[in-house]
């Protein structure tokens, strides 16, 4: 029993020593991200806010299509080599893939750019936009491949270097671009946040490692084969989400108006995004900690389980405050021609419960290189989410597509953990299930309280009880 409860403190304070370095760095890209989105709603408006979420999901999803997730994949690839010698190999292996594929998504994207512009707006007049938009995908894909490296060989705190540098240096270029330029610098924006993100990675990386082996052309093949085949089951499986979310856009785009889709991809910039950063944190120390245990079930399963734990004590303060100030975060981050979509906002919150408890089982899946379960449970997964949503949003407007996405992620937990549970044979304790049912309902009655009667009441009864709860379950976790 001492060498568990040593073991699962040991893991739970590198969970928020990692939260710490990484959540602090995602802190500072969130306000750059909230300046940009705030010059872009304030200079252009919704539809600027609209056509910005077109182009990127059509950049996305092209790179998405074409990289086969080398980001992931490769990553357990490099931390498993036997020796430097044989890492370093691979690390060349990658980014040398990291080249052909991004080459090979800028011809698909440049082919299919008549199409893209007529399925979004219905004539072909953003043709060239989307043309140019192709060359994001070389930076896409190196900027991949780098970050692979350094988390496969444990540059953490030079991954976390590169992500800050890389937000700062683009807000810093986009200003004056759209005071200049305004929709038409959208594209040219995009493209040198990207760009600028492949410039800092590539430099970091080069800074650590400035000699790096050649491999051969048989070589990149034959040790590229393993990454790539499974990169190839989580990109069949993260092509689902990406479509559902372009369907979804042209959808409003095309039955509603651009300026609808712009105030709901505000909503949801502010609770996939700006809540999400969380959990971006976690998982680029998580995932790689997780791969090197999947060979023994039970370090596995506390692993698992205290993840989802210390997770949730993180998050539920955060999401408490998000309910409280959401209205103040709308007009702050956009202006009042977004306030509609308030309500939206205010129910995916408690979804954002299980999107976390989500997150730490749906990467158990990758860990455990179990590709064909992992393209199951996201088809099942975002076909459910697609359908709610259009279903929610024709019956009840931004509410019902709050209602939607917390469905939505309940689903998606219960699956995946179901999931874990009876093909690996992983322990669910139900100390974490009934923890993650009562933060929900935290941020639920937070969320009521806050509609009945005003931002107040859950910052005055909630929060004062919630905090020191929280702080002193993480501190006895870690201790």
């Amino acid at each position: 029993m001492d060498a568990r409860r040593r073991f699962s403190r040991t893991v739970s304070a590198r969970v928020l020593k990692a939260l710490g370095v990484f959540g602090s760095v995602q802190a500072v890209n969130i306000i750059c991200s909230v300046v940009r989105t705030k010059l872009l709603s304030v200079w252009v408006g919704p539809a600027g806010v609209g056509l910005n979420a077109l182009f990127d999901n059509t950049s996305e999803l092209v790179s998405s299509s074409t990289q086969l997730n080398l980001r992931q994949s490769s990553v357990r690839d490099i931390s498993a080599a036997e020796d430097s010698d044989a890492r370093m190999m691979m690390a060349a292996v990658v980014l040398r893939w990291g080249v052909w594929l991004g080459l090979t998504g800028v011809a698909v994207m440049a082919a299919l750019a008549p199409v893209f512009s007529q399925i979004s707006f219905g004539n072909g007049d953003y043709t060239m936009q989307f043309v140019l938009l192709s060359t994001l995908i070389v930076a896409l894909g190196m900027s991949n491949a780098y970050m692979a490296v350094l988390q496969g060989l444990g540059m953490l705190k030079e991954l976390a270097r590169g992500r800050l540098a890389g937000g700062v240096v683009a807000t810093a270029l986009a200003i004056p671009s759209y005071w200049l330029w305004g929709l038409a610098a959208i594209v040219p924006v995009l493209m040198i946040y990207k760009f600028t993100g492949m410039a800092v990675y590539r430099y970091e990386m080069r800074r650590l490692i400035p000699q790096l082996p050649h491999p051969t052309l048989s070589q990149a093949f034959s040790l590229g084969r393993g990454f790539l085949k499974f990169g190839a089951y989580i990109t069949f499986a993260n092509l689902f989400m990406i479509v559902i979310q372009y369907i979804f856009s042209v959808y409003l785009n095309r039955t509603v108006s651009t300026e609808e889709l712009g105030v709901y991809q505000a909503g949801n910039t502010l609770v996939s995004s700006y809540i999400g950063f969380i959990f971006t944190a976690v998982s680029l120390e998580y995932y790689p900690r997780l791969a090197a245990r999947v060979k023994s079930l039970w370090r596995m399963s506390v692993t698992v389980n205290h993840e989802v734990v210390l997770l949730l004590w993180v998050i539920v303060p955060m999401l408490v405050v998000f309910e409280c100030c959401s209205d103040f975060f709308v007009r702050l981050l956009y202006s009042s021609r977004f306030e509609a979509v308030v309500p939206y906002v205010a129910v995916a919150v408690v979804g954002a419960v299980f999107r976390g408890v989500s997150v730490c089982f749906s990467f158990a899946m990758l860990a455990r290189g179990d590709g064909k379960a992992y393209i199951i449970v996201e088809g099942i997964s975002c076909l459910f989410g697609l359908t709610a949503n259009i279903v929610a949003y024709e019956l009840f407007g931004f509410l019902g597509l709050g209602v939607a996405y917390l469905v939505w992620y309940t689903f998606y937990a219960a699956m995946t953990a179901a999931v874990c549970r009876w093909r690996y044979g992983m322990t669910v304790k139900a100390l974490t299930v009934r923890l993650a049912v009562g933060a929900a309902i935290v941020v639920g009655v937070a969320a009521v309280m806050k509609a009945l009667v005003g931002w107040w009441l859950p910052a005055v009864v909630i929060l004062p009880w919630l905090l020191p709860v929280s702080l002193r379950r993480l501190r006895r976790i870690s201790a």
